[in-house]
């Protein structure tokens, strides 16, 4: 971490053209050195005595140099720029949003004159914020590969698919994102929680702690909200990848396009990275893949390659099965880097046009692999094709291999593929010739999916354990459980987080959905568990138990009060009883 002068960060804000005025009456930006950074007003007096602890062996006349660095924020509920005047003891180095510095004083000079600050006007103090800490933890874009990775669904399996690869590959990674801090199957305990993508002072802090650690492969979920929040602004992307763009967070984003707009934003990021390679992936299947392939198209510096069904798919799924429950996907490939879809300049300007798709097929040969995996369901098939090509484009361009080279790196490398395991997302535990499943589903689609796909897989009998959460959307319940009753062979219905409502009442809104006599209740989710397993032992070969809602959580709620309870710790709890 620097401990530097006001002047260098102000010079650094220059650099990148964030600085609207600077307002320095009393001529002491070349002074004061800034020892922390905060935004928040409840925190700052406590960062300021504890950061000049390490300032105890300084003359007592110098000390008044020493300060913090604080940033007004204009939040959606609160704007700390009213609080600034309070605040000047702990901090005289201070950024504020033009649109807000007036809730500062009406005169800025005047202001600095009497309290001795030097205030930094910018545009967007968010955006400040992020480079101004990036500048404090001294992160610089060459220490860090950063794949970035968005859309409405599968982001949380794709930064976790890849890190585990990467790592059992001996190439240092983590993934941040809604699984908290992960390398490899265990979760970093650093002094930041995280959540999807994290805060701004969370993640720089985050990222200086991986740097310690040498962990140079960053693989981050990147929300609609995090881009209107500016948390990712000052990282430099290697790549981004779409996964799939439909709908989500209206309540915040207020319309379907604002909420697309945050997302394709994330295009413009990277085409303003720094980074000598700049590659976007896109799913070509997507509804949406045109606004993503517009967007990106664009921009000359982006590299575009794509992956589904379509045969505008560098990366194309050519087939998937299931054997003995595994899932195996055929994936044809660019037999040359040469090969590619964007360095033949785009033989059409039109990715839909047929006689371009055609024409596309014959002039790239491809050759074929094939993949297993314990990952199951036709969203798998899309997320290990995806991590394939993000594998082979980081093989061929940032490690400049031969095609030859990264094929027997794959090849030798198979089985990591087949053991595949995402905590909570189809966690798979097998089991006296069956298998259990723990998943985060937790609405009707997400059920009817989940089951659909066991049944795809090919298990003979299906037993489902399901609750809804309290002070939720009640609406969804019966519909949860009618899909649940209706494709599953036995329906176990129990609690999940009921926070202030009652069980009963929570279970009472299920039953409203069930019109098949296949159904028990129990309340007690771990009961509800150790039942669904004995149900299961009497259930023919091949057949398979889903735990759904809570996935990965280590809790349930009531009350106001959080107890642990892991889905999973009560399976394997279960499973070592029997054996023993």
């Amino acid at each position: 971490m620097r401990v530097c002068s006001a002047k260098e960060y102000t010079n650094f804000l220059k650099e990148k053209r964030l600085i609207l005025n600077l307002y320095d009456p009393c001529f002491i930006l070349n002074k004061l050195q800034i020892m922390n950074i905060c935004a928040n007003t409840q925190e700052i007096e406590k960062q300021y005595h504890e950061s000049l602890k390490s300032f105890s062996n300084v003359e007592d006349e110098k000390k008044s140099d020493i300060t913090i660095c604080f940033i007004g924020i204009k939040g959606s509920k609160f704007n700390s720029h009213t609080k600034i005047p309070e605040l000047t003891c702990f901090a005289k180095f201070i950024v504020a949003q033009s649109d807000s510095i007036k809730l500062i004083s009406n005169d800025i000079e005047k202001f600095c004159k009497e309290k001795n600050v030097c205030l930094v006007e910018v545009q967007d103090s968010k955006e400040a914020m992020a480079f101004l800490f990036k500048y404090f933890y001294d992160l610089q874009d060459e220490q860090f590969n950063i794949f970035a990775f968005t859309g409405t669904d599968g982001k949380t399996s794709m930064v976790t698919i890849l890190q585990l690869l990467f790592n059992r590959m001996k190439f240092p990674a983590a993934s941040i994102g809604t699984l908290g801090i992960m390398k490899g199957y265990k979760n970093f305990k650093l002094s930041k929680s995280t959540p999807t993508t994290p805060e701004i002072y969370d993640l720089y802090n985050i990222l200086y702690e991986l740097k310690k650690k040498d962990v140079s492969n960053i693989f981050i979920e990147a929300t609609s909200i995090a881009s209107v929040q500016k948390r990712l602004s000052s990282i430099s992307f290697d790549t981004l990848s779409f996964t799939t763009l439909t709908s989500d967070h209206l309540d915040f984003h207020g319309t379907l396009a604002s909420y697309y707009e945050a997302k394709l934003k994330f295009i413009d990021q990277l085409a303003a990275s720094d980074k000598p390679i700049k590659i976007l992936f896109y799913n070509t299947d997507d509804s949406n893949a045109d606004l993503v392939f517009e967007r990106a198209s664009s921009y000359p510096s982006i590299l575009i390659a794509g992956y589904g069904f379509s045969n505008r798919s560098d990366f194309k799924i050519d087939a998937y099965s299931y054997t003995d429950n595994k899932l195996m996907i055929d994936v044809l490939y660019p037999a040359s880097i040469s090969n590619l879809h964007f360095y033949n300049k785009r033989l059409s300007s039109n990715p839909d046009d047929s006689g371009f798709e055609i024409k596309f097929r014959q002039q790239l040969p491809f050759k074929k692999i094939n993949l297993r995996s314990n990952l199951i369901g036709k969203a798998n098939v899309y997320n290990i094709t995806h991590a394939f090509a993000i594998l082979y484009l980081f093989f061929t361009l940032f490690l400049k291999k031969t095609v030859d080279h990264f094929e027997k790196i794959i090849l030798s490398n198979k089985a990591v593929f087949e053991e595949l395991m995402i905590p909570g997302r189809f966690e798979r535990i097998s089991y006296m010739g069956h298998d259990i499943y723990i998943d985060y589903a937790h609405t009707a689609d997400a059920i009817e999916n989940a089951i659909k796909t066991l049944k795809e897989a090919g298990y003979k009998s299906i037993i489902t354990i399901m609750g809804c959460g309290g002070d939720r959307d009640q609406s969804k319940r019966a519909p949860m459980g009618k899909v649940a009753s209706e494709l599953s062979d036995i329906f176990i219905i129990t609690s999940d987080n009921p926070r202030n409502e009652e069980p009963e009442k929570i279970i009472e809104d299920i039953l409203k959905g069930v019109n098949k006599n296949n159904f028990l209740v129990e309340s007690d989710r771990k009961k509800a568990i150790s039942t669904g397993i004995e149900k299961l032992k009497m259930m023919p070969a091949a057949s398979a138990l889903l735990i759904a809602g809570k996935g990965h959580e280590d809790y349930i709620e009531k009350k106001g009060v959080k107890y642990h309870f892991s889905d999973k710790e009560e399976v394997l709890k279960i499973i070592l009883k029997n054996k023993t």
